[in-house]
């Protein structure tokens, strides 16, 4: 009597994925608009204020990303993030392994100064 090999099981089907090429075209873009449109508010009567401007400039880089990550989570398969009972989850030494709120936090107050530097620069 011959045994047949078990079935394989179907694979997980691949998210739909975004050219790489296309997401690095992003950056010029991006990049290459900001100074004209910075220079344009300024350019009204009276100007934007820098602190009113870099707020709006991050709250819409945060929405996007929030938009983004919703995106991606509901994308991903649920057995790529299910884990398995068989195998703990690790600890880490490194709390902002675990919760990169912080981490985050300190980065953007780094980038919102900066940026407010940026603009006054551009301002005059």
């Amino acid at each position: 009597r011959s045994l047949s090999p078990p079935p394989s099981p179907p694979s997980p089907p691949t998210p739909p994925t975004i050219p790489p090429l296309l997401v690095l075209l992003t950056v010029p873009a991006a990049w290459g608009t900001y100074t004209p449109v910075v220079k344009q508010l300024f350019s009204y009567d009276p100007p934007v204020p820098g602190l009113v401007f870099s707020a709006a400039y991050y709250l819409v880089a945060y929405v996007a990303l929030s938009v983004v990550q919703l995106v991606a989570s509901t994308i991903m398969s649920p057995t790529s993030r299910a884990i398995s009972p068989s195998s703990p989850p690790k600890q880490s030494s490194n709390d902002s392994l675990n919760n990169p709120t912080l981490p985050a936090l300190e980065l953007s107050s780094y980038l919102f100064l900066a940026n407010l530097l940026q603009l006054s620069g551009l301002q005059t």
